[in-house]
């Protein structure tokens, strides 16, 4: 996938959720957010691309931090294509607006956007991830307290 083609297939999705919307169907819209929650460091654009490419895609990175995650991509898995922003660094020549003089840490500037590819957990083996820690048991009498709670911030519980 090159960069045209990602940008259309991002914007494409966007126009799609977008109709959705106007249709009434929260279906789209809560797979989206559910998506979103599980790429919380990837922009809205690239959440799109990754649920379009790979739906069931629960923790995604690069062929690098995988590497540094004792993980390694299995062989023959395709990766799954974003846009990574080219970013340069301009020193501040200039004098700024309000008189004084300019400082001299470089400003970062935007210059476009490339195709990278990310793996998805699925796609890699190695070293198992830490997670968090699980309880199980009964929440015996802390469960009304709970209820209690949820019902006195105005929330409806069924």
């Amino acid at each position: 996938m090159n960069r045209e083609e990602a940008l259309k297939a991002s914007d494409d999705a966007l126009k799609e959720l977008a109709q959705a919307l106007k249709e009434g169907k929260s279906e789209t819209l809560v797979k989206y957010l559910d998506t979103m929650s599980r790429f919380h460091r990837y922009s809205f654009g690239n959440c799109i691309l990754i649920a379009m490419q790979k739906p069931d895609a629960t923790i995604v990175a690069g062929f690098g931090r995988w590497k540094e995650l004792h993980r390694w991509v299995k062989k023959g898995e395709k990766g799954i294509a974003i846009l990574a922003p080219m970013v340069s660094r301009k020193k501040a020549d200039q004098d700024t607006e309000d008189g004084q003089e300019p400082q001299d840490q470089p400003t970062a500037v935007l210059r476009g956007f490339r195709v990278v590819y990310v793996f998805d957990v699925s796609q890699t083996e190695g070293r198992q991830l830490e997670s968090l820690r699980h309880f199980e048991g009964e929440p015996g009498e802390k469960i009304a307290c709970i209820e209690q709670v949820i019902r006195s911030k105005g929330i409806e519980l069924e």
